[in-house]
C-alpha cells in the first residue's frame, strides 16, 4: 500500500518535473530576433550621424564663406562718397576786395578718405574737409571740386559758386604826377640839347632845325603797391605861348621812349613806342593826349619795376622858312593822371 502511495507520488512529481522542463525548454529552441533591430537602428544611428555631419559641414562651409566675405570686406573697405556744401558765404573782404565761400565735404567711407581740391585759397589751414574760394570782379564764377578716395574707390562732387557779395563797386585811384624836371627838357636837331630848363618847346626853331620836347615822370610811388592795373592814363600839355604858324606842322607825334637819367643830344635818336598823332593849329591851347596803348606802355613800366616813363613830342613836315614855329610850355604845369586799381 505504501508501495503503491510512494508510486504516486514519485509519478506525480516526474510529471510536474516534465511540464516544468517543457514550460522553460519551450523558449529554448527559439532566437530572440534582435539581430535585425540592432542593424535597424545602427544604420538609423549612422544616418543621423551622416546628416548631422552634412549638416556641420555645410555650416562650417558657410561660415568660412562669411569668414572670407567678412575679411574680403574688411580689407577693401567702404567705398567713398562726398557731397559738398556752403558752410560759409558769399562773405564779402574790402580789404581786397573779393567775395568768398568756404565750402565743406561731407565724407563717408573706410577707412576714411583723402579729399582733394580742385582750388582752396586757404591752403589747408581750415581743414583737409574745408576749401575757400575768392571770387574777384574778374573772375565773379567758379566751379570747384573735390575728390574723396580711399583703397575701395573714390568720389567727386562739384559745386558752381558765383559773386553773390552786395559791396560797392571798386573805384579806380587816381594819382596826378608831376613832370621830373631835371632830366626834361628838349633838344634842337643835331644842333644842341637843353635839360632843366624853364620852358620846352615843339616845332622848328629859327634855323628850320626841329625841336623835340622830352619829358620824365616818377612813378616810383606806383611800385610800393602789391599789384597795380592800370586803367587810364592820361597827359595835359597847358600851351603858354604860340609862335609862328605851328600849323606849318601837318603833325605832332607822341612817344614812348627810355632816354636814361640824363638828356644828351644822341637822345634824339633813341628808339620810340608810337602813342598818339595830334595836329596843330594857330590857336591850339593844351597839347593833350591819353590813349589805350599809353595805358599798355604805363602797365609794362609799372609790372618792370621802372622808376619812371618818359615821353617824346616831335614835330613833322614842318615849311622851312628861317622862322620859328612853335609850341612853348612851362614844364612845371604839365601834369600826367593815372587812374589805377590795387589788388593782393
Amino acid at each position: 500500500m505504501r508501495k503503491n502511495i510512494l508510486f504516486i507520488i514519485l509519478s506525480i512529481a516526474t510529471i510536474l518535473s516534465l511540464f516544468a522542463t517543457a514550460a522553460v525548454c519551450s523558449f529554448c529552441g527559439m532566437k530572440l530576433d534582435t539581430a535585425p533591430q540592432d542593424e535597424s537602428f545602427t544604420q538609423l544611428e549612422e544616418t543621423e550621424t551622416d546628416l548631422v555631419e552634412e549638416e556641420s559641414a555645410e555650416d562650417k562651409t558657410t561660415n568660412n564663406t562669411q569668414e572670407i566675405n567678412t575679411t574680403q570686406q574688411d580689407t577693401e573697405g567702404e567705398a567713398p562718397t562726398i557731397k559738398l556744401k556752403i558752410s560759409e558765404g558769399p562773405t564779402y573782404s574790402a580789404a581786397d576786395d573779393v567775395c568768398y565761400y568756404r565750402i565743406t565735404a561731407a565724407v563717408t567711407g573706410s577707412p576714411t578718405p583723402k579729399i582733394e581740391w580742385s582750388k582752396d585759397y586757404s591752403n589747408g589751414t581750415l581743414g583737409e574737409d574745408v576749401a575757400q574760394i575768392n571770387l574777384t570782379r574778374d573772375n565773379p564764377t567758379y566751379a570747384l571740386t573735390a575728390t574723396a578716395t580711399n583703397p575701395a574707390g573714390s568720389a567727386t562732387d562739384s559745386i558752381t559758386l558765383s559773386w553773390g557779395c552786395d559791396a560797392p563797386e571798386a573805384k579806380p585811384i587816381v594819382k596826378d604826377i608831376a613832370v621830373e624836371k631835371s632830366i626834361s627838357g628838349y633838344i634842337i636837331v643835331d644842333d644842341q640839347a637843353f635839360s632843366n630848363p624853364t620852358y620846352s618847346f615843339v616845332g622848328d626853331y629859327s634855323n628850320d632845325k626841329e625841336i623835340y620836347t622830352f619829358l620824365t615822370f616818377s612813378i616810383s610811388d606806383l611800385l610800393d603797391k602789391k599789384h597795380v592795373t592800370i586803367k587810364d592814363v592820361s597827359v595835359t600839355i597847358p600851351v603858354d605861348e604860340i609862335v609862328g604858324h605851328p600849323q606849318n606842322l601837318t603833325q605832332i607825334n607822341v612817344f614812348v621812349t627810355d632816354y636814361g637819367n640824363s638828356l644828351e643830344l644822341a637822345d634824339q635818336y633813341k628808339e620810340e613806342v608810337w602813342i598818339q598823332t595830334l595836329l596843330p593849329t594857330d590857336s591850339l591851347t593844351n597839347l593833350n593826349f591819353s590813349n589805350s596803348t599809353l595805358n599798355i606802355e604805363m602797365q609794362k613800366a609799372v609790372d618792370a619795376g621802372k622808376q619812371r616813363i618818359q615821353l617824346t613830342l616831335w614835330p613833322v613836315s614842318y615849311t622851312p622858312n628861317a622862322s620859328g614855329d612853335y609850341y612853348r610850355f612851362t614844364l612845371t604845369n604839365i601834369n600826367m593822371r593815372v587812374k589805377y586799381e590795387v589788388s593782393e
